[in-house]
């Protein structure tokens, strides 16, 4: 449903409610965090442009979480808080769904012809297609090219890539973390959520810093119908460059549609400005 009302040029409202098209630019406009000066990098809001359907500000609550179900990285798989010491087996696979932008599982692997060679997050509740953007990758850097599937559907059609250029700019400067890397015997590779949660092969933290950035990715480009949903996606770093370096991953709220009562009090609106335009 449309509800599509102009306003004259000069007044100081703009009402219009319509349907957005596929995008596949960044629209990732700000986020906020608890206490950077503390330390604290728990994600407390994000604004995001979501096409036609103009800008929202949401809380994490009204985020879509994920929880971790499959993992491939490599040789620096583990990205904590700057100080912090290596997470106890069986917690690991919360630094990509505790909220923060200063965790993650990162250094994934890249294309390679291998498609099992990924990361997968299933979310905690659907992600519909709707207005604009309907799902946020945070990475630390923002400079790696990305693949995405949903759904579990490897096939290489249904994929599609990202590049540097789609991802918003600095959201967050020098951000500061500690980088874990692992090493068992010469085995560099984290194959399975098992080897991400062993107790062997991890080295002590480096302190290190970064910028984060933000992916907006429209369903649409993903064969994802307006309307339908997702309940997981996989990425994978494109071959030939850096690799991702995820540290938080949500689904958007659905835009709602207009209703009837909607459109009413924007035709109220209208008037209400025309008759200021009369007096």
């Amino acid at each position: 449903m449309k509800c599509l009302l102009s306003i004259p040029a000069a007044a100081a409202v703009l009402v219009v409610i319509a349907a957005a098209a596929p995008q596949a630019s960044a629209t990732t406009i700000g986020v906020t965090v608890a206490d950077a000066s503390t330390g604290n990098y728990t994600l407390t809001s994000v604004s995001v442009t979501r096409g036609a359907a103009g800008t929202f500000t949401y809380v994490p609550s009204q985020l879509i979480g994920v929880d971790l179900t499959d993992v491939d990285a490599f040789q620096t798989p583990l990205l904590v808080p700057n100080g912090s010491s290596l997470p106890a087996p069986g917690t690991r696979a919360t630094l990509l769904e505790d909220g923060r932008v200063d965790t993650g599982v990162v250094n994934i692997t890249t294309t390679n012809g291998t498609p099992d060679r990924s990361v997968e997050l299933t979310f905690n509740t659907p992600v519909v297609n709707s207005a604009g953007e309907d799902l946020l990758l945070f990475e630390m850097g923002g400079d790696d090219p990305i693949r995405f599937w949903v759904n579990n559907n490897r096939n290489e059609p249904d994929s599609e890539d990202f590049s540097t250029a789609t991802y918003s700019d600095n959201l967050l400067t020098g951000v500061p973390f500690s980088l874990i890397s692992y090493n068992n015997s010469g085995d560099q590779d984290i194959n399975s959520l098992a080897e991400l949660e062993s107790d062997v092969g991890f080295t002590a933290p480096v302190a290190g810093s970064g910028n984060l950035r933000a992916l907006g990715v429209d369903l649409s480009l993903l064969g994802v119908p307006t309307g339908g949903s997702i309940s997981s996606i996989r990425f994978q770093t494109i071959a030939g460059a850096g690799r991702v370096d995820p540290v938080m991953v949500a689904g958007l709220p659905a835009v709602p549609e207009p209703t009837g009562s909607t459109c009413l009090i924007a035709a109220a609106v209208v008037a209400a400005v025309r008759r200021r335009r009369l007096h």
